[in-house]
């Protein structure tokens, strides 16, 4: 079996021949000792009662995993470089918002902190639908054609519907210009890849306006003191949140409403909570 073969059959058989998965005995265990699942264990008996099929459904919700060519990694940096140098001729409030929009994953930096990591088929294709460049489209096109040769198999869960197996580090600006989060860490770890692309070139030029040639050959670390942008900011304006009623009856539901207008919104998020007045505390 060749190594291609191998780690395809690796990616196929991720998750749903697990160990952990296929044994009843593990499976019960692994439940046991806590899982990714939470409560969804004690739901079916303390974990007895969940089979291998349903076990691998519900950890395979998140998972990513590709196979991916070395090989073919020195053509695709070349058409990222094509991509990054054709980026500076369009409005970076494009770029943000394909930023926003495009598929994340785990913040290696905390929960609370915005992703920094986003799938670079999908960001692309994202790029040419925003972008009315006929240079990025070709770009993107180019790249994409790349990916599909580096990227030998790949997985993706149903949580993550626009993994293609490959992603790149894309910074907000506070992430950006910070020295811990940003670019002066960012060039050190992945000191290889920024030397042998332009993508920390284009990250210097989306945050600070520093442009940059097709031979740059340093890497793109702006000075202490730089001014730093946001293209992907603006206004958000949220109108009073108006009520149908003030009781909700069966059949008759309390609707909520409000106006939502702004640059370069992304997601709307609605947190709903019953305040107990009885089991509130009183501070003096």
């Amino acid at each position: 079996m060749s190594g291609a073969d191998l780690s395809s059959l690796i990616v196929d058989s991720f998750i749903r021949d697990d160990q952990r998965n296929v044994d009843d005995e593990e499976r019960a265990n692994f439940l046991q000792k806590g899982s990714p699942l939470g409560g969804l264990a004690s739901l079916f008996g303390g974990g007895g009662g969940i089979s291998a099929e349903q076990l691998a459904q519900q950890m395979a919700q998140n998972v990513t995993l590709s196979v991916v060519d070395l090989a073919a990694i020195p053509a695709l940096v070349e058409d990222l470089n094509d991509l990054s140098m054709a980026l500076q001729e369009v409005r970076q409030k494009d770029v943000a918002e394909a930023r926003g929009y495009g598929q994340s994953f785990t913040s290696v930096f905390g929960s609370e902190i915005p992703p920094s990591y986003f799938d670079l088929g999908n960001f692309a294709r994202l790029l040419q639908r925003e972008s009315s460049s006929a240079v990025v489209s070709q770009a993107v096109d180019q790249l994409m054609d790349s990916l599909d040769q580096a990227v030998i198999a790949e997985k993706h869960g149903p949580k993550k519907p626009e993994a293609n197996g490959f992603f790149i580090y894309f910074p907000n600006s506070q992430l950006y210009k910070n020295p811990i989060t940003g670019t002066e860490s960012y060039t050190a770890v992945a000191h290889c890849f920024a030397d042998a692309s332009l993508w920390d070139d284009y990250l210097a030029y989306h945050y600070t306006g520093r442009s940059f040639e097709e031979d740059s050959g340093e890497l793109a670390v702006p000075n202490r003191g730089t001014t730093y942008g946001a293209p992907g900011s603006g206004e958000i304006i949220v109108s009073p949140i108006t009520l149908s009623d003030e009781v909700a009856v069966p059949g008759l539901p309390v609707l909520l409403s409000t106006d939502i207008s702004g640059d370069n919104i992304g997601y709307v998020y609605l947190f709903e909570g019953f305040l107990d007045q009885q089991g509130r505390l009183d501070v003096e």
